[in-house]
Protein backbone atom coordinates (compact mmCIF):
# COMPACT_ATOMS: atom_id res chain seq x y z
CA UNK A 1 0.00 0.00 0.00
CA UNK A 2 2.77 2.47 0.58
CA UNK A 3 3.95 1.93 -3.29
CA UNK A 4 0.44 2.88 -3.78
CA UNK A 5 0.58 5.98 -2.13
CA UNK A 6 4.15 6.46 -3.64
CA UNK A 7 2.53 6.44 -7.01
CA UNK A 8 -0.28 8.99 -5.99
CA UNK A 9 3.01 11.00 -5.72
CA UNK A 10 5.38 10.54 -7.88
CA UNK A 11 1.96 11.05 -10.63
CA UNK A 12 1.78 14.16 -8.56
CA UNK A 13 4.82 15.60 -8.38
CA UNK A 14 5.13 18.21 -11.20
CA UNK A 15 8.94 17.86 -11.31
CA UNK A 16 8.22 14.40 -12.80
CA UNK A 17 5.93 15.22 -15.56
CA UNK A 18 8.25 16.62 -17.92
CA UNK A 19 11.22 18.05 -18.75
CA UNK A 20 12.25 20.98 -21.47
CA UNK A 21 14.58 19.67 -24.98
CA UNK A 22 16.20 22.13 -26.77
CA UNK A 23 16.40 19.92 -29.55
CA UNK A 24 17.80 22.09 -32.34
CA UNK A 25 16.75 19.34 -34.79
CA UNK A 26 13.46 20.79 -34.80
CA UNK A 27 12.16 22.50 -37.64
CA UNK A 28 11.18 26.27 -35.72
CA UNK A 29 13.65 24.96 -32.92
CA UNK A 30 11.09 25.43 -30.46
CA UNK A 31 10.98 24.17 -26.28
CA UNK A 32 9.56 20.92 -26.81
CA UNK A 33 8.14 19.00 -23.70
CA UNK A 34 9.43 15.59 -23.37
CA UNK A 35 8.21 12.47 -20.38
CA UNK A 36 10.77 11.44 -18.07
CA UNK A 37 11.74 7.82 -18.38
CA UNK A 38 11.53 5.53 -15.95
CA UNK A 39 15.24 5.92 -15.58
CA UNK A 40 15.03 9.69 -14.67
CA UNK A 41 11.91 8.82 -12.29
CA UNK A 42 13.85 6.29 -10.49
CA UNK A 43 17.29 8.47 -10.05
CA UNK A 44 15.33 11.92 -8.94
CA UNK A 45 13.27 9.71 -6.08
CA UNK A 46 15.74 6.54 -4.87
CA UNK A 47 16.77 8.97 -2.25
CA UNK A 48 13.81 9.93 -0.79
CA UNK A 49 12.44 6.39 -0.28
CA UNK A 50 13.75 3.88 2.84
CA UNK A 51 13.19 0.45 3.55
CA UNK A 52 12.01 0.79 7.07
CA UNK A 53 12.50 -1.84 9.74
CA UNK A 54 10.19 -2.60 12.58
CA UNK A 55 11.86 -3.86 15.50
CA UNK A 56 11.02 -6.23 18.67
CA UNK A 57 12.87 -7.09 21.26
CA UNK A 58 15.82 -5.92 19.13
CA UNK A 59 15.04 -8.01 16.41
CA UNK A 60 13.79 -7.09 13.02
CA UNK A 61 10.09 -9.01 12.41
CA UNK A 62 8.38 -6.54 9.76
CA UNK A 63 9.76 -4.61 7.19
CA UNK A 64 8.35 -2.14 4.05
CA UNK A 65 8.82 0.93 2.43
CA UNK A 66 9.03 4.65 3.91
CA UNK A 67 8.82 7.82 1.50
CA UNK A 68 9.93 11.47 3.18
CA UNK A 69 7.36 14.55 2.64
CA UNK A 70 9.25 16.48 4.61
CA UNK A 71 13.18 16.82 5.62
CA UNK A 72 12.22 15.27 8.33
CA UNK A 73 9.18 13.06 8.05
CA UNK A 74 7.91 10.13 6.01
CA UNK A 75 5.17 7.84 5.62
CA UNK A 76 4.49 4.24 5.58
CA UNK A 77 2.02 1.65 6.42
CA UNK A 78 0.83 1.13 9.52
CA UNK A 79 1.11 -3.11 9.43
CA UNK A 80 5.19 -2.42 9.34
CA UNK A 81 5.31 -0.72 12.26
CA UNK A 82 2.09 -2.36 14.34
CA UNK A 83 3.94 -4.27 17.51
CA UNK A 84 7.34 -2.53 16.80
CA UNK A 85 9.14 -1.28 19.77
CA UNK A 86 11.49 0.79 17.38
CA UNK A 87 12.00 1.22 13.56
CA UNK A 88 14.96 1.63 11.41
CA UNK A 89 15.32 2.86 7.99
CA UNK A 90 18.10 2.24 5.46
CA UNK A 91 18.30 3.85 2.60
CA UNK A 92 19.74 1.16 -1.09
CA UNK A 93 22.49 3.36 -1.52
CA UNK A 94 23.82 3.06 2.03
CA UNK A 95 24.27 -0.14 4.40
CA UNK A 96 23.53 2.08 7.29
CA UNK A 97 20.08 1.34 9.53
CA UNK A 98 19.30 5.05 10.88
CA UNK A 99 17.61 4.06 14.38
CA UNK A 100 16.85 7.56 15.63
CA UNK A 101 13.47 7.47 13.99
CA UNK A 102 9.82 7.04 15.78
CA UNK A 103 6.14 7.03 14.68
CA UNK A 104 4.76 10.33 15.68
CA UNK A 105 1.26 9.38 14.84
CA UNK A 106 -0.78 5.73 12.83
CA UNK A 107 -4.18 4.72 11.73
CA UNK A 108 -4.52 1.50 11.70
CA UNK A 109 -7.83 2.14 9.86
CA UNK A 110 -6.15 4.21 6.78
CA UNK A 111 -3.15 1.52 7.40
CA UNK A 112 -0.54 4.60 7.58
CA UNK A 113 1.73 5.95 10.10
CA UNK A 114 4.23 9.35 10.19
CA UNK A 115 7.53 8.74 10.89
CA UNK A 116 9.73 11.39 12.26
CA UNK A 117 13.74 11.81 11.76
CA UNK A 118 16.40 13.79 13.96
CA UNK A 119 18.49 13.87 10.54
CA UNK A 120 17.08 15.84 7.53
CA UNK A 121 16.54 13.45 4.10
CA UNK A 122 15.95 14.85 0.51
CA UNK A 123 12.16 14.33 -0.49
CA UNK A 124 9.33 14.85 -2.40
CA UNK A 125 7.58 18.00 -3.19
CA UNK A 126 3.75 17.17 -3.78
CA UNK A 127 2.31 19.85 -5.30
CA UNK A 128 -0.75 18.78 -6.87
CA UNK A 129 -3.00 15.64 -5.63
CA UNK A 130 -6.11 15.45 -6.88
CA UNK A 131 -4.50 16.28 -10.63
CA UNK A 132 -4.46 12.49 -11.41
CA UNK A 133 -5.94 11.34 -14.62
CA UNK A 134 -7.12 8.10 -15.26
CA UNK A 135 -4.61 6.55 -17.84
CA UNK A 136 -1.94 8.42 -16.80
CA UNK A 137 1.25 6.23 -16.40
CA UNK A 138 2.87 6.05 -12.78
CA UNK A 139 5.47 4.18 -11.14
CA UNK A 140 6.10 2.98 -8.16
CA UNK A 141 9.36 2.47 -6.28
CA UNK A 142 9.96 0.45 -3.20
CA UNK A 143 10.80 -3.00 -1.31
CA UNK A 144 8.79 -5.77 -1.67
CA UNK A 145 10.42 -8.54 0.08
CA UNK A 146 13.42 -6.64 0.83
CA UNK A 147 14.42 -6.42 -2.59
CA UNK A 148 15.87 -2.52 -1.93
CA UNK A 149 14.55 -0.09 -4.75
CA UNK A 150 12.32 -2.11 -6.87
CA UNK A 151 10.50 -0.02 -9.40
CA UNK A 152 7.33 -1.11 -11.04
CA UNK A 153 4.84 0.64 -13.62
CA UNK A 154 0.93 1.06 -14.40
CA UNK A 155 -1.80 3.07 -15.21
CA UNK A 156 -4.22 4.60 -13.19
CA UNK A 157 -7.25 2.96 -14.29
CA UNK A 158 -10.35 4.38 -12.24
CA UNK A 159 -11.39 6.90 -9.33
CA UNK A 160 -13.99 5.56 -6.91
CA UNK A 161 -15.12 6.69 -4.06
CA UNK A 162 -16.56 5.05 -0.95
CA UNK A 163 -18.22 6.19 2.25
CA UNK A 164 -16.40 9.75 1.46
CA UNK A 165 -13.12 8.84 0.88
CA UNK A 166 -11.70 8.81 -2.62
CA UNK A 167 -9.18 6.02 -3.92
CA UNK A 168 -7.57 5.60 -6.69
CA UNK A 169 -7.34 1.93 -8.05
CA UNK A 170 -4.31 1.42 -10.01
CA UNK A 171 -3.42 -1.52 -12.20
CA UNK A 172 0.55 -2.53 -12.15
CA UNK A 173 2.71 -4.91 -13.80
CA UNK A 174 3.99 -6.46 -10.85
CA UNK A 175 5.47 -9.77 -11.22
CA UNK A 176 8.84 -10.66 -9.61
CA UNK A 177 11.05 -12.60 -11.49
CA UNK A 178 14.15 -14.46 -10.03
CA UNK A 179 16.51 -16.12 -12.77
CA UNK A 180 19.04 -18.68 -10.95
CA UNK A 181 21.90 -20.04 -13.05
CA UNK A 182 22.02 -23.79 -12.69
CA UNK A 183 26.18 -25.07 -12.67
CA UNK A 184 26.64 -26.94 -15.93
CA UNK A 185 26.38 -30.98 -15.59
CA UNK A 186 28.33 -32.53 -18.12
CA UNK A 187 27.29 -32.26 -21.93
CA UNK A 188 23.98 -31.80 -23.41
Amino acid sequence: ISCIILLMVLSSCGNFSSRKSNDSTTADSLSVEKPFTAADIYQNSIDKIALILSYKDDMPFSQGTAFFISPTTAITNYHVIAGGESIGLKFSNNEDIIRKAKVVRASEQYDLAIIETQKEFPYFEIDSLGTEIIGSKIYTIGNPRGLEGTISDGIISGRRENDGVEYIQVLRHLQVVILRRLPHQGNG
